[in-house]
């Protein structure tokens, strides 16, 4: 299916050189399957709001140790320890730590259920999600490709995806509509941008 992908953004791109190049340099991008449960997958997804991948999986590699060695469940440990205990034990703002609290308190109440969120469209999953404090819609983007792998999903309040476009749109000397040209494959084109970044962009900042 990706390969398919792949060949159709190129198709897409014909037309504009330089990201045509780009995409093609990229190779084929791939939304893996998730191996993290909704709560886990949540509390990395925080960790790394406004702050570099790099650090983010540093901090929750560290955290999920710990879990693990103490043998609970990250669900469990949020729901039964003290928020200042958290404080101590994590590396995590007080307004992080609080999102997590909120999403617990909602799960536990049963004001949220994964297999019902998963099953809702985009628009539904985004503004469901977004009733707990300190959800916005990037958290939600993040849900929507790397967890439930929906294909049409444009994060367009990402720094990095911000930046890319600039980059793009410098390199090809006009100011492409990348959600008109490249849906219903714009999780994918995120990917690419993603990558553009890294391989080009982050050695220069």
């Amino acid at each position: 299916m990706f390969k398919k992908i792949h060949y159709e953004l190129l198709k897409k791109s014909e037309n504009f050189k330089f990201l045509n190049s780009q995409i093609l340099k990229n190779g084929v991008q791939k939304i893996n399957n998730q191996q993290l449960d909704f709560f886990s997958f949540f509390i990395k997804t925080i960790i790394s709001q406004q702050i570099s991948f790099k650090v983010a999986n540093k901090i929750w590699y560290n955290i999920d140790e710990f879990f693990k060695n103490e043998k609970i469940s990250p669900f469990e440990y949020f729901n039964k320890t003290p928020q200042k205990k958290i404080q101590n034990q994590f590396p995590l703002s007080s307004p992080k730590i609080n999102y997590i609290i909120n999403l617990t308190k909602a799960l536990k109440k049963k004001e949220l259920e994964e297999e019902k969120l998963r099953k809702l469209s985009d628009e539904d999953f985004s503004k469901t999600l977004t009733k707990i404090y300190g959800v916005g819609s990037w958290t939600c983007n993040m849900f929507l490709i790397f967890f439930y792998k929906r294909l049409n999903i444009w994060p367009k309040n990402d720094l990095i995806i911000d930046k890319v476009i600039n980059y793009i749109n410098n390199a090809e000397s006009k100011n492409l509509d990348f959600e008109v040209l490249f849906s219903p494959y714009l999780s994918i084109l995120a990917l690419h941008f993603w990558k553009i970044n890294s391989r080009c962009l982050s050695k220069k900042s």
